[in-house]
């Protein structure tokens, strides 16, 4: 009711005022993704053939420590235990998150909650290594 009576009492051009920011914010992020362009382009011109051969042994560097990792993850009863980690019960699955599915990305993750009515822990836990997706969704 405050802003319909504000917007009555004002003369404000919503349209126009909304444009400008628009055309502002559009402006911003042309000058971002050019000065991004710029400097690549500079750095890739200025590249040696040791800064490409770092580049790869960084980049495969990289990729394996990922990989040692998620297999660590799927491997560790910890994480991949079914039972509640505070009390020891059994958990039944429930809803997934939106961040939940961001994780699965990486590692395959499920949502479950005890059973227990008086902990009632929620968390994740991790598919084992092994286990196919449709035992686990069962």
């Amino acid at each position: 009711m405050a802003l319909a009576i504000f917007l009555l009492v004002e003369r404000i051009n919503i349209r126009q005022t909304l444009r400008a920011w628009l055309v502002a914010l559009w402006q911003g992020l042309q000058d971002l993704f050019s000065g991004l362009t710029r400097a690549v382009i500079g750095r890739a011109q200025n590249l040696t053939f040791s800064d490409l051969v770092a580049y790869a042994l960084l980049f495969v560097a990289v990729c394996l420590v990922l990989w040692r990792t998620r297999r660590r993850l799927m491997t560790l009863p910890r994480f991949t235990a079914l039972k509640c980690p505070r009390c020891g019960s059994g958990m039944h699955r429930v809803h997934r998150r939106w961040h939940d599915r961001l994780v699965d990305l990486y590692v395959p993750v499920r949502r479950y909650q005890c059973e227990d009515p008086d902990c009632r822990w929620r968390g994740l836990r991790v598919k084992p290594l092994g286990r196919d997706r449709s035992s686990s969704d069962s």
